[in-house]
């Protein structure tokens, strides 16, 4: 009876020790010899403008390292977008591949003081017409728990915000926001 307990006892931490270190003896993929970027040490920006492709509405935004100290980022943001007048819109959000992305798993990024991570957010666009424009968006940088809040991009040639809640109800098209892990670069598709 004691022998079994022990081999059991062994076999779990066997079981965590696995979950913290690979086979290999390498840290897996999530983990850095750097510490996580802490939000209040990150600002949230533009990335450069995108060519949308048919039908695309979206954006590139950045999270700058703005501590003393090199940090990381693995994973995806959580974000949300309210209207002008601080409402959420019921938006549903993917992580995976789309019309506009294509599922790429996860990179650590290392961010050196005042270097950027990029991050991408799409949606079809307003067959029907916009019910009401984004202004703002709450990022929570990835496995944070405070939020960055910024405004939502202007096409400045029309003058209206690039991401609209649809009219049409919850199942159009246009009401899926597609968001990217963070990235080293500002490439997604």
């Amino acid at each position: 009876m004691r022998i079994r307990a022990t081999v059991r006892r062994s076999f779990s931490v066997i079981l965590c020790l696995g979950a913290i270190v690979s086979s290999s003896g390498v840290p897996s993929q999530a983990s850095s010899s750097t510490p996580q970027c802490n939000t209040s040490n990150l600002s949230l920006g533009f990335g450069d403008r995108i060519s949308a492709m048919t039908g695309e509405m979206g954006d590139v935004y950045t999270l700058t390292n703005r501590g003393k100290f090199t940090c990381h980022l693995f994973g995806y943001p959580g974000i949300s977008l309210y209207d002008s007048k601080g409402r959420i819109l019921p938006f549903k959000y993917t992580r995976s591949s789309s019309h506009y992305m294509t599922h790429v798993a996860p990179k650590t990024v290392t961010l050196l003081p005042r270097a950027r991570a990029y991050f991408f957010i799409a949606k079809y666009r307003c067959d029907k017409g916009d019910a009401v424009e984004a202004m703002t968006i709450r990022v929570y940088p990835p496995n944070a728990r405070q939020q960055l809040v910024g405004l939502v991009s202007v096409d400045i040639a029309m003058s209206v915000g690039t991401l609209s809640y649809c009219k049409g109800g919850p199942k159009n098209p246009g009401q899926v926001i597609d968001v990217s892990p963070v990235r080293a670069t500002p490439r997604y598709l």
